[in-house]
């Protein structure tokens, strides 16, 4: 049997510096065994079963027990790799909006005006886990993740020791005027964390793992910080299959290009697959960042330079990588498959491309791609479709108040209506406000009760047959 050795580089785009020892040996085996030769096998304590016809062994003698030479396809080695030392500063304290220069410059305020949220997508960031218990999380919004690492005792629990997952999903998860922390870009979104790595160690297999993860899922989005400088032929094609399926089944795939661009421009994937949208990263004066990677796997560019989010032990810090501008990405297409749930990957790249700022050299170039990410651009090309009104909630000075959004371009007279409710769903109080003049843009009613639901109607439609609703 033909053996074969593979260079092979993994990396998470990190914040500050995340980066690979190249020397690191093999820790265990990735074999692809022959379609018709699967029902053959069976799974011991010592093989893995990742997906289809792809198992892991932990040493060959294993891998030759079970499986005879003659149903092996390929062989490639599943190495360990160690991560750097991670220099996050130690930042704790409250961080207010103002501190998140790079909502400004993607022109965030353009879906916060429209209450665009995200509301009823799905991303699944495969990274270091989440840190579920976070205050500026909604808990509800955080689905059943998975723990994908080599050796996990629990496939259930994942938890981030590292840090930096719950920086990817603060990104776009955090919730937003909630008097806490940082205002994330979709905060309704429900995000569907799967572990690939844990402490300092990443493996190819649980990279594998967590795409069949994924794919399992019924997630929109797929998020990854990661990528790598895959040289092996045979391990780039099991990646490269991971991401057409989740292109067939119309799952949209981001990924961040890398940090190495002041040192080498080497490809990394899956940024450079055609089918996943890579992102580099600008600074707060939009040039490129001196590290981002600089070529064709750059598609689109996001900020990803002293970026602020939501970080592990309930605290709050700043970092820069492409795994920050990433996730900036994934987020603004999250309210794009909110307004056009169908939309496909060719449209969404269309999309950006077309609404993106051009900072570079004229129309492509490896240091942008196509531009820097511009929100009230898309907002703008997608307004026909946005609902006429959303209505949304938050806190100010301790006290609930409500946002209606009126994207109608008309001044609509309305009703709100203001409910508590007991056991048995006993309506307990109420209050009605009549007569609110809702003008093109929002309109903020803050009530010094609390109340647990809240909806609004238009007050020349009877019966309420228009009402929209938040609790």
């Amino acid at each position: 049997m033909k053996k074969i050795f593979v260079t092979l580089i993994f990396f998470i785009c990190t914040i500050i510096c995340i980066s690979v020892n190249a020397e690191n040996e093999s820790n265990g085996y990735i074999v692809k065994v022959k379609e018709d030769s699967i029902s053959l096998m069976c799974v011991t304590d010592e093989i893995t079963h990742i997906s289809d016809n792809l198992y892991r062994a932990d040493n060959l003698n294993d891998l030759y027990s079970v499986i005879p030479a003659d149903y092996i396809e390929t062989i490639f080695p599943d190495y360990k790799f160690e991560l750097f030392d991670l220099d996050y500063p130690d930042i704790t304290s409250d961080i207010e909006f103002d501190s998140q220069w790079y909502l400004d410059k993607i022109n965030a305020d353009s879906i916060r005006k429209k209450g665009l949220s995200g509301e009823g997508v799905k991303i699944a960031v495969i990274d270091s886990g989440i840190n579920f218990s976070h205050p500026d999380f909604n808990q509800s919004n955080i689905l059943q993740g998975y723990n994908c690492t080599f050796g996990a005792e629990d496939i259930n629990d994942y938890n981030d020791n590292v840090g930096h997952g719950t920086m990817v999903a603060g990104i776009i998860a955090a919730q937003t005027d909630n008097e806490l922390d940082i205002a994330g870009i979709a905060s309704n979104t429900q995000i569907i964390p799967i572990k690939i790595t844990d402490t300092n160690s990443l493996n190819i297999s649980s990279i594998f793992l967590g795409l069949e993860k994924a794919l399992e899922t019924d997630c929109d989005i797929i998020n990854m910080s990661f990528g790598g400088a895959i040289t092996d032929e045979e391990a780039l094609s099991v990646l490269k299959s991971y991401i057409d399926k989740a292109e067939e089944k119309g799952i949209i795939v981001v990924a961040a290009v890398g940090n190495s661009g002041h040192t080498d421009n080497v490809m990394n994937y899956p940024a450079g697959f055609d089918n996943v949208i890579g992102v580099g990263s600008v600074d707060e004066d939009l040039t490129s960042s001196y590290f981002s990677q600089k070529n064709e796997s750059v598609f689109i560019s996001a900020p990803g330079n002293n970026i602020v989010s939501l970080f592990k032990n309930n605290s709050t810090t700043t970092g820069l990588g492409t795994s920050l501008s990433a996730p900036i990405v994934t987020a603004v297409i999250s309210i794009i498959k909110e307004v056009r749930p169908e939309c496909t990957l060719q449209e969404i790249k269309e999309l950006l491309k077309n609404t993106s700022l051009d900072c570079g050299a004229k129309g492509y170039d490896t240091s942008y791609g196509y531009g820097v990410l511009n929100l009230e651009g898309i907002v703008e090309e997608i307004s026909g479709d946005i609902p006429e009104f959303i209505v949304s909630q938050g806190i100010i000075n301790a006290k609930k108040r409500v946002h209606i959004h009126n994207n109608s371009s008309k001044n609509i007279l309305a009703n709100a209506f203001f409910a508590s409710y007991g056991d048995n769903n006993c309506l307990e109080n109420m209050e009605i406000i009549e007569n609110i003049n809702l003008i093109d843009g929002v309109t903020n009613i803050i009530n010094e009760k609390t109340y647990g639901s809240f909806f609004v109607w238009d007050k020349n439609l009877r019966p309420y047959t228009k009402k929209y609703s938040i609790k």
